[in-house]
């Protein structure tokens, strides 16, 4: 320890030692306050103090989207209690509600001044009148003027004074004029970078619609104004409202579909429809006088006992009043003239009566009031156009067979009635919920399609068929014919052979019976001429007969010849 040091340790411990217990004791606390309080002074100032992004607690939803968007942006934040964001500082707080509201990611449940972290200037109504407008427009001008690239803002608010009359309630409105810093000039046409000041000034004042800010530079020039975006977004409505106005209509296609596929056939029939869609959101506020119920009817009588009067009396109040003979006449202070004109007194006497008779009744009507919003779609008429095409029918010959003329099958057509078409239209009405208040418009007729197409092609596939059928008769006629000649040929071919056989046989025997006739020709000149015996004659008889059998009935012969012939073989 240096010289010094020790001997100022050795002038304080001396010090102290000359101090009385009550002072030293007192010196002691004195000294450990100091040093409590240097411990605490060090550790609070070296703690971060975090700011919350906002006030009002946000849902998990909105939480998870935000926290995405701040670890993009690579800024710090906590989460508490699952309900708020915390950050580093207020500065940073305001950048980062200036970028949520850059890319609308800004939470739906923070409206109006909460945005701003503000507090409620609407304590009196000579708070409202006085401070509320410079306090917003100067809240705003400070977050747009901690963007590092906003050199100086000028906020103007127009906030209009409420009314009872809504067709003369007029629009809060909002001017905004930006001067940028040097070298961020481009900002000012960055259309992503207005439309965040948009958002975040409609989102933070009540009331306050986009189209009703109007931002402008330095030089006057309205900076954000984007036809290019708004006709974009006008062709972005459109299309989804053609989706579903195309939605709808196919929706009520179906069902009348549905209706009549159970009484027609689906190629009997075309249906168009066609809506008057309104997509802006109505509210419909009305009150209605309605009758008081004093008893209600009473269930399963088959007459009705309820009792209805259009009001009820429920307090009343009679005052009469009857004056008559002289009242006060004021004549002025005692001892002085009477102020009033010769004659008049004596005038009145007698003559003052004064009667009132007033009768008070306080009744009470039955109301309903109806404070309801209507959807963004509504359909405001339906058009319903159904055509219904009547029966074709064959026309058939004595025969039962199908008649044709020209290669076409001959048809005949029949209209639908006029009572038929009424059930369709009923059927099609029921399906479509028809009101005829609203407008709605249903037409059913009867129209003759073009159905030469289809009529063509009948035509041709059944020509088709007829000519197969045909050319399968002609066919099978034809094989049979062969076969019948095949037959025949077969069968004229063994007549044929079967006489050749017997002319052979018959030649064969001839011959037999000519040798025969030789050799006993030749006997006979050898032996002496001697006239032949019985016996004799009778073999020449039978030879000769024999002979003209076989000329008369050669086949005949010729079969006997082979059973003969076949019993010796």
């Amino acid at each position: 320890m240096p010289e010094r040091l020790r001997q100022l340790f050795n002038n304080a411990v001396a010090f102290v030692s000359r101090l009385s217990l009550p002072k030293r004791i007192f010196l002691a606390a004195l000294v450990v306050i100091l040093i409590v309080g240097a411990y605490f002074s060090l550790t609070y100032s070296t703690k971060v103090e975090y700011t919350y992004l906002f006030k009002k607690p946000i849902s998990l939803k909105e939480i998870g989207v935000i926290s995405a968007e701040l670890e993009r942006l690579n800024i710090p934040f906590e989460i508490l209690e699952d309900k708020y964001i915390v950050v580093a500082d207020e500065a940073t707080g305001t950048q980062v509600r200036i970028e949520l509201a850059q890319n609308d990611l800004l939470p739906a449940s923070i409206k109006g001044w909460e945005l701003f972290d503000m507090d409620s200037w609407t304590t009196t109504e000579f708070d409202r009148n006085v401070k509320l407008r410079r306090a917003i427009q100067g809240e705003i001008r400070k977050h747009i003027e901690s963007l590092n690239w906003v050199d100086s803002a000028q906020v103007s608010i127009s906030v209009p004074e409420d009314t009872l009359y809504t067709d003369r309630a007029s629009d809060v409105e909002a001017a905004i004029s930006l001067v940028a810093a040097e070298g961020y000039s481009d900002r000012l046409k960055d259309p992503k970078v207005i439309k965040g000041i948009e958002n975040l000034v409609a989102r933070g004042i009540d009331g306050l619609a986009r189209e009703n800010i109007v931002i402008t530079d330095a030089t006057g020039n309205q900076i954000n104004f984007f036809p290019e975006e708004s006709y974009e977004l006008q062709i972005k409505q459109a299309v989804e409202e053609n989706k579903v106005k195309d939605h709808e209509i196919n929706k009520i296609k179906k069902k009348i579909e549905t209706s009549l596929h159970g009484v027609l056939p689906r190629d009997r029939f075309r249906v168009a429809v066609d809506l008057e869609l309104r997509f802006d959101k109505v509210n419909i506020k009305q009150k209605e006088i309605l009758p008081v119920v004093i008893k209600k009817r009473t269930p399963n009588l088959p007459y009705d006992d309820s009792v209805i009067k259009e009001n009820v009396k429920v307090s009343s109040k009679t005052l009469k009043e009857n004056f008559e003979g002289l009242g006060f006449i004021p004549e002025g202070p005692p001892g002085q003239e009477p102020n009033l004109p010769p004659g008049y007194k004596e005038s009145l006497e007698g003559k003052n009566i004064y009667n009132k008779d007033e009768a008070i009744n306080n009744y009470v009507n039955g109301e309903r009031v109806l404070d309801q919003q209507e959807d963004a779609t509504e359909i405001i008429r339906k058009s319903v156009s159904v055509t219904v095409d009547g029966i074709w029918d064959y026309e058939y010959n004595t025969n039962g067979a199908r008649v044709l003329s020209n290669n076409k099958l001959v048809r005949n057509y029949t209209v639908v009635s006029v009572e038929e078409l009424q059930k369709f239209r009923d059927i099609v009405q029921g399906a479509i919920n028809y009101n005829v208040e609203r407008g709605d418009s249903v037409v059913v007729e009867n129209i003759q399609f073009d159905r030469t197409k289809q009529f063509a092609e009948e035509d041709a596939i059944y020509l088709r068929n007829y000519r197969i059928r045909l050319a399968l008769i002609y066919g099978s006629i034809t094989i049979l014919s062969i076969i019948l000649l095949i037959v025949i040929i077969h069968w004229i071919r063994n007549l044929i052979e079967q006489y050749r056989i017997a002319k052979a046989e018959e030649e064969e025997l001839l011959r037999k019976l000519q040798r025969e006739r030789a050799l006993r020709d030749f006997d006979d000149m050898e032996i002496s001429e001697t006239p032949p015996s019985q016996q004799e004659q009778e073999s020449i008889r039978l030879t000769q007969e024999i002979e003209a059998l076989i000329r008369e009935n050669p086949q005949q012969t010729a079969r006997v010849i082979s059973t003969v012939m076949s019993e010796k073989n």
